[in-house]
């Protein structure tokens, strides 16, 4: 991922924080109602798309806000929670393969 190019302008900035905080919005949005819903493809597909923006930083605040909602998770089911951390868990793992130094992820 190459980082976006910087802002022009303090209008730019203000432009783009807040597209980007909408965009981390929405994706742990859509991750929480596919949480509630037990789609777990979902939640998968949610984190790969992760690995198409070209905002690193944003990319890996988002991955920790997905990991945070599933570690979070409480379904009613008791064992429901199984699959959506064996979700979480091979998404996590597979975007350590990709950058294994990441101190966040390895804790």
């Amino acid at each position: 991922m190459q980082p976006s190019p910087a802002p022009s302008s303090a209008i730019d900035i203000a432009a783009a924080q807040a597209g980007w905080r909408m965009r981390v919005e929405s994706t742990t949005t859509r991750a929480a109602s596919a949480l509630a819903g037990g789609d777990m493809r979902e939640l998968e597909r949610l984190f790969d798309e992760l690995e198409g923006w070209d905002d690193a930083q944003r990319a890996h605040q988002t991955r920790c806000r997905l990991a945070e909602l599933v570690l979070a998770y409480r379904p009613q089911q008791a064992d429901a929670w199984v699959s959506a951390f064996a979700t979480a868990s091979k998404c996590m793992l597979d975007a350590l393969a990709r950058t294994p130094s990441e101190p966040v992820l390895l804790s």
